[in-house]
């Protein structure tokens, strides 16, 4: 189980693959049908869908971040195009559920709140995603 921040996050993400460390099997479960909604939402290419899944790589084309967008919308971490730090964070405590490592990954999610740009929520998800592979990989499990 690798990759819960970046389903938290976007991942996010939060990411959005499926074996993240600190979830569940049973927290996996739930977020399945968002997985599939948003592959159908999003038309993301599977291509896309392993290189995110496999190796964690962050999508470089437009329906790839728009499936992370997706998801976070999906989740109630995104409303109107902006992030929902709180929900974020609730998302979080909810998912993961040892929490000195839910600490760790919100303290993390939020630095990278401050360094996403308005913009484009596509854009925005991507770019949150990129931040926590690259200054907090290990702790996401991106690695």
């Amino acid at each position: 189980m690798k990759c819960q921040v970046f389903l938290a996050s976007f991942v996010l993400v939060a990411v959005f693959e499926l074996g993240y460390a600190g979830l569940t099997p049973e927290k996996l479960k739930e977020i399945k049908p968002l997985i599939d909604t948003c592959i159908k939402e999003s038309k993301v290419e599977e291509e896309t869908l392993g290189k995110l899944h496999n190796g964690h790589e962050i999508p470089s084309s437009q329906s790839g971040k728009c499936f992370i967008a997706c998801m976070a919308e999906h989740m109630k971490l995104m409303k109107d195009g902006k992030f929902e730090p709180a929900m974020t964070m609730e998302f979080i405590d909810k998912m993961v559920q040892d929490k000195v490592k839910a600490d760790e990954i919100k303290k993390a999610v939020d630095d990278c709140f401050k360094s996403v740009p308005d913009g484009d929520k596509c854009e925005m998800a991507a770019s949150l995603a990129t931040c926590m592979k690259e200054h907090h990989a290990e702790l996401a499990g991106m690695n």
